[in-house]
Order: C-alpha cells, then structure tokens, then sequence
C-alpha cells in the first residue's frame, strides 16, 4: 500500500460546503497532506474550489423535503460505489459536519480501510439507543460497497428506525432486485435501516464514537480523536457544542484580528480565527498572527492613527479591505450582493497583494452579471470635444503617493492641467470628485481658467460610491479621460475611453496610458480580458465575505509566498 490508496470522499449540498464542508477538507489537508481527497456537490452554486481536490457534482431536483434529507445523507455512498468501482480501493467517507484534529499515518488509514468499519454509537453513559451510525464508514476490499448502494437504492421501507435497537423494521430485500424505489418515497435514516439489515452478511468492524478516528462533540469527554463531528443540526447552534469544533478549527487557522478602532463600514469573515476588538483588549490583539484593517494609514485623523501605527510596527502581516473596485449599479453597502476589495498590505495596486495574476474569468462574470456591467469597445477613432479631468476626494488615503510626487493637492491639480496644456489646446472639462467640493473649488480659483470648465454633473452626495448618470454623461463627450488613480478610471476603461492613469496604483494602470506627452495620440485598444478577470479576483460580495472566501483566497500565498 502507499499513499495513492488513501481516499476520503463527502458529499452534501452548497450550503453545507460552505458552512462545513470546506472546513473539513481543509483540516484533513493541513494534517494529512498525502490523502487524496473526494467531494460530490448535489446542485451547486457558487463553488469555491481546492486545488486539492476532486470534485463531482449533479442537478437534481427533489419532490419533498424528507426526500431531500434522505438523499443528502446517502449521496455519498452512491458515489463512492461509482467512483471507486475497484473494490481495492481503500476509502473512508464521514460526515461533512465535522473537522480533523490530527494527523494519521498510512498504517493507521489502512488498517480501518481494508475492512468494513462503521461507527458504533454505544450504550455507555446517557446513551439509551446504541445503533450503526453513518456518521464514518471505510469500505473494505468487498463487493460491500456496491451492495450497500444497491440496496439503498431499491429497499422499500415503510418506517424509521425506533429510537431503540429493537425498533428497527423487519426488511426483506432481494439482491436481485432492479427495481429502484422512487426517490419521493425516501426518508431520513434509510441509511440506519440498511446498515442494520446488512450487519449479519458483513459482520461490521465497530468503530466506537470516542475511538481514535471520531469523537461526538456534544459528548464532554469527546478528545483526542482524529476527526470531531457535531452530529446534527442542535449541536451546531449551541456554543457548548461548537467550541471543541471552533477550538480544533482555529489549530489550524491563524488567529486574525481586527481593531475595533481601526475597522469600521466593512464586514467581517464569519469565521471562528476573525476577531474584531476594542483597542482595551490587549491579550487577544497581542496573541494575534495577522491583523485585519479597513483602508490605510494615511490621511487618518490622530485619533485612528495610533491603531494602524500599532499594525505596522508589530511587523506581522495584515489584511486590507476597501471599497470595491466595479461600483457601477451595485447595492450600497451593507447589502448581500454589495462587493468590497481584499487584500495584503494595502489596497494599492501597485502595493498590494491580491492573489490575482492570470485569474480565471469566473469571478468577473459573476461581477458582470450581478451588476449588468457593458464592457464598451474601445472608441476605434478620437472623438469627443475635450479632456475629461478626474479630481479626487482632497485627503483621502488614496492620494497617499499623489502628496509624495507633487507635494500638495492643489499642486497637482495645478500642475497636471499646465501639463495637458502643454500636448494639447482642447477644452479641459474637469469633473469635481462628490465630497468636499468646496475645498476643490477653492484649489481651482488659484488656476488659470481660460479653457477650462467644470462639470455640472457631479453634485456633492454623503457616502457616494459611484459617479451614476452624471460620470456616464461627462465620459460621453470625453476624447480622453485623465486621472491619478481615481475609481473612475477602472470605469473609463470599461467605457472604452482612451484613459490616462497617473500612478501606478490605480486599478486601471494595465489598461491606462501613463504619459500625457501622447493624449493627442493615445493608444486605443488595450487588451481588457485578462485585466477584468484578474479584478475579479480582488473583490468580494457580502454573502461571500460572510462565509470567508477572500480569506481563502488571500490564504493560499500565506505565510510562504507573502510579499
């Protein structure tokens, strides 16, 4: 035997995935990397794939909830009779509500896995009802698998087992038999029935509920075991059951944590290693091997600066949420299908890490669809009556390296229209950011106006994301759109407008000209695809967020490929 005859196979719905599933496969990777890993999805979503792992899936369409349950719990075993038709195949399939909380060797896996072993719920202690339970079953080297699947496909059963073992209906089945019973007419625990229908032709091997290979959460003296399952939907809304889980969970997630003080307007992973407390807790932010902040230092008021101060001295890692970066038609936040951005160190382009180079276009279709975002050609000849100016909001964080190249705000804005002046006589058109427009108006009375007119399309809104009708009529007569590294400029892009960003860390730089000396002959045609697929990949919906897929994401370049 070696490590290729290591096999371990769930199934469940999307849900399930997300809250349990996910989790599962992940403990037994971080603790066992050499087993191969199975998961069958029955009508998948939104699927957040491990490289790691196999996938199978099927659209299915249930009459009844009873049915659905029944087929949820025994999926599993029809798909490993179909996977693993060679019965040499070692595997072992358990619940999807459970977590790995060590490692096991190849000895260990295939002593259990060469024979037919089932977990044994006992009658010690409050126990009243020791029966076969589902809940971990290896295979064997038999033809058990397959009869197993069979049987579960054609019995008939007109009742659930009893709540004691002398319950359990009195079933014929005929191995012959082909004819499979209706999916409607199945019900929970069919699996129970013919586990103990079966148990004198295969002589099962017990595995014992708190044996080395599993452990009942709800039971207290449930340790030590190589997985931990919770067992039922109770035990997965009560704390008392939840904490050897979250505590086994969190072994193998590094603990992040949030400063109340410096995370605001963003959610938050609803994970058991995400942390967000007051500045006053000083054990659990000390304890910390990542922190996790909103924005950047920069431009902060002093009473937030020592908290993002305190981050970046500590020298450890942190993460970074922002806004999104396709604002177009999405929902303010808070609101499930609202996006935010995540990544390492900053949300810069040019300074941050998102995980994202050569992405897969699955995330930017979904962006596409959710917000009904028209990817425009490219205007294959200039047209247009003047040069679109992109101001920023004065003080912002993203201006961080705007105040590094011209000193001060209004030395930019000075100093850019003298260089547009410089390439160009067209009419420059500049477009206010929304908030504090009285400050921007202020800077622009110390400008040379002759040539030059401000937009009457941005109006000052509190907490506005995107430019809405107003930017779009201010792009529709823009030659060129000109910008440091606004939002705005991800738009113009998309817009296909020839469009200028002038730092680096705008979003839009792969798309973007970056030297005003051309804006009389911009480049008109920059490949997006690529581009868009890549910022896919660096924002993320609320209900996403929730369950922590930017967290996983950002997690496969930690702590090894971090830079």
């Amino acid at each position: 035997m070696n490590h290729n005859d290591c096999n371990i196979l769930i199934a469940c719905d999307q849900q399930y995935y997300d809250d349990w599933g996910i989790h599962l496969l992940r403990s037994i990777h971080h603790y066992n990397p050499f087993v191969n890993l199975y998961v069958h999805l029955v009508n998948p979503q939104n699927l957040n794939k491990l490289k790691y792992v196999h996938y199978s899936e099927e659209k299915i369409k249930f009459e009844n909830y009873e049915s659905k349950i029944s087929y949820l719990q025994l999926v599993r075993f029809l798909k490993i009779s179909e996977i693993f038709k060679d019965t040499s195949k070692l595997v072992m399939t358990i619940d999807t509500d459970s977590i790995c909380t060590k490692a096991f060797t190849l000895k260990e896996f295939v002593k259990i896995a060469k024979e037919i072993s089932i977990l044994w719920r006992d009658s010690e202690g409050n126990v009243k009802d020791p029966r076969w339970l589902a809940g971990l079953i290896t295979f064997g080297t038999g033809d058990f698998r397959h009869i197993f699947a069979e049987t579960l496909r054609t019995v008939r059963i007109d009742t659930r087992p009893g709540k004691n073992k002398t319950d359990f209906p009195a079933i014929k089945v005929d191995f012959s038999q082909t004819t499979l019973c209706p999916l409607v007419d199945w019900k929970p625990g069919r699996d129970q029935v013919v586990l103990e229908f079966l148990k004198e032709k295969y002589k099962f091997n017990r595995e014992y509920n708190q044996g080395f290979w599993m452990s009942i959460a709800k039971i207290k003296s449930s340790k030590g075991s190589v997985f931990l399952t919770l067992k039922g939907a109770k035990q997965k809304s009560e704390p008392k059951h939840l904490l050897q889980y979250n505590n086994a969970l969190q072994k193998i997630e590094p603990l992040i944590v949030g400063i109340k003080e410096a995370f605001r307007n963003h959610p938050c992973p609803n994970l058991p290693n995400f942390k967000i407390v007051p500045w006053e807790d000083q054990e659990t932010i000390l304890s910390a091997d990542i922190y996790f902040q909103n924005n950047i230092l920069e431009q902060k008021r002093k009473k937030f600066k020592r908290y993002y101060q305190f981050i970046l001295d500590s020298g450890k890692p942190f993460l970074v949420v922002e806004s999104s970066i396709f604002r177009k038609n999405m929902p303010h936040p808070p609101h499930p299908k609202a996006y935010h951005r995540f990544s390492w160190w900053s949300y810069f382009r040019d300074e941050g890490n998102y995980n994202n180079v050569d992405c897969p276009s699955d995330r930017w279709l979904q962006i596409q669809k959710d917000q009904n975002i028209e990817i425009k050609e490219w205007r294959s000849k200039l047209k247009g009556e003047y040069i679109l100016l992109l101001l920023q909001r004065p003080g912002d964080s993203s201006l961080k390296n705007l105040i590094i190249k011209y000193g001060t705000y209004e030395n930019f804005v000075v100093s850019v229209i003298k260089e547009i002046r410089q390439y160009t006589d067209r009419k420059i058109k500049v477009r206010l950011h929304p908030l504090r427009q009285d400050w921007q108006r202020e800077i622009l009375e110390n400008v040379d106006l002759q040539g030059i007119e401000i937009s009457t399309n941005s109006t000052s809104k509190a907490h506005v994301l995107e430019g809405g009708k107003g930017l779009i009529k201010d792009f529709n007569e823009a030659r060129v759109v000109v910008g440091f590294n606004s939002n705005a400029l991800t738009e113009s892009v998309c817009e296909g407008i020839p469009t200028f960003s002038l730092c680096p860390s705008s979003m839009a730089w792969e798309c973007s000209n970056t030297d005003l000396s051309q804006i009389e002959n911009p480049i008109l045609n920059f490949p997006r695809s690529q581009w868009l697929y890549n910022l896919g990949y660096c924002q993320w919906r609320e209900d996403e967020i929730a369950r922590g897929d930017p967290w996983f994401h950002l997690k496969q370049i930690y702590p090894d490929n971090l830079k």
